[in-house]
């Protein structure tokens, strides 16, 4: 009842106003205003209007609360999306890292050089899509993959040009650096990461299309990826550009005593 007229506050001011002139007009008295100034609750009841009204500002906080946590989520996520599809973007937030974590340093000794820095560094930054490579050192007397590939890799090096399609179905091209070669992979040296499991095309303008290729892993190494590759054809089927890339490897190969 009290939170009824707390309500209807400006209503009973009129209604009570407007019964009060008519009757005090019958003894010659003029009514101008009356107002319901103040009301006293009982004081189990104001506590229960208190308990109400907080109850009130607390939801409207707490919905508050949670679009502004889910906007930031939404952010978190497009973010996550364009460095997935745009290698420096990445690269400009792990800079942005690492001046973070250069403001609270106030004293650096560096052992090895400036580069085992960078590489520590690196290394403590997580890169979650990338796989690390396998050790070369054996486990349960199973050789390295390295040791089991039916053809070895011999020392090759060459500007390629590696492009391949995001998650986006955006077409991404990248320079490389080709550091080996065999007639079933590669491996790589880029100043980004691609994806492990991406699958990508290699063109070099020397000798031409070497294929498509499946990432098998990608590692940082100082301020260069490595990046190991397998290609999806076979080398009866691969185009002239990888073939001439392997004769030139074998022919000096086969001409030494």
């Amino acid at each position: 009842m009290q939170l009824a007229v707390l309500a209807e506050k400006t209503d009973i001011d009129e209604a009570v106003s407007a019964e009060v002139r008519r009757e005090m007009q019958g003894y010659g008295v003029r009514v101008s205003e009356i107002a319901l100034k103040d009301i006293i609750l009982p004081g189990d009841t104001r506590e229960i209007l208190n308990q109400v009204v907080t109850a009130e500002k607390q939801a409207q906080a707490n919905l508050i609360r949670r679009r502004e946590e889910t906007a930031a989520t939404r952010s978190l996520l497009n973010t996550a999306k364009l460095m997935e599809g745009n290698p420096l973007l990445l690269r400009l937030k792990e800079l942005e890292a690492l001046e973070k974590i250069a403001d609270k340093v106030e004293k650096i000794t560096v052992v090895g050089g400036l580069n085992a820095l960078l590489e520590r560094l690196f290394a403590a930054l997580p890169l979650f899509f990338l796989e690390i490579r396998p050790q070369s050192a054996p486990r349960n007397g199973v050789p390295p993959k390295s040791h089991m590939r039916r053809h070895a890799r011999l020392p090759f090096e060459a500007r390629m040009q590696v492009s391949w399609k995001d998650s986006r179905g955006r077409v991404q091209k990248l320079r490389a650096k080709c550091l080996d070669l065999s007639a079933e992979g590669a491996r790589l040296e880029t100043d980004m990461p691609i994806p492990a499991r991406t699958s990508i095309t290699l063109e070099s303008a020397r000798y031409g299309s070497l294929g498509t290729a499946s990432v098998r892993h990608c590692v940082r190494h100082t301020l260069k990826y490595s990046i190991g590759v397998e290609f999806t054809s076979s080398l009866a089927l691969a185009g002239h550009g990888r073939k001439r890339c392997l004769d030139e490897i074998q022919s000096p190969a086969e001409s030494r005593p």
